[in-house]
């Protein structure tokens, strides 16, 4: 097995908050964001909640895209598009963050405006500066 493979499989078996954590790091440091896409940005929930979920490496959304998210491809979006652009969007149409999704595990839901407050803080912390971020 892969130095890679082995990092892979030790990433998912973490505790979904160390999943959060992780994911707030990686996506701070490569600076993007990843979704799934199939000709639209793929959502999931129901009447009551729409849940956006993004991954912070295109692997562990690559690895998502499958039963009914087959035909996705992963489709980064910049950080600062995501966090400027995305989320105040995510917040007016009440939908939630599911960070790091993964089949047959418990995913890490989050309100879009605290990803964005804890994406920001650790900006800030482990590199000195951070976005203005009107909607906080």
């Amino acid at each position: 097995m892969t130095n890679r493979k082995k990092e892979i499989n030790s990433i998912l078996s973490l505790k979904i908050e160390e999943i959060y954590l992780l994911s707030i790091k990686r996506i701070a440091e490569y600076e993007e964001v990843w979704i799934l896409d199939d000709d639209g940005i793929l959502t999931y929930g129901d009447e009551e909640q729409i849940y956006f979920p993004i991954w912070p490496e295109k692997i562990f959304a690559e690895l998502n895209a499958i039963n009914e998210w087959e035909a996705a491809q992963p489709y980064s979006i910049p950080l600062e598009e995501f966090l400027l652009d995305f989320i105040p969007n995510l917040i007016e149409n009440n939908y939630f963050l599911s960070v790091f999704p993964r089949e047959n595990a418990e995913n890490f839901i989050v309100h879009p405006k605290d990803f964005a407050r804890d994406i920001n803080e650790y900006i800030d912390e482990y590199f000195g500066e951070s976005y203005e971020l009107t909607y906080l």
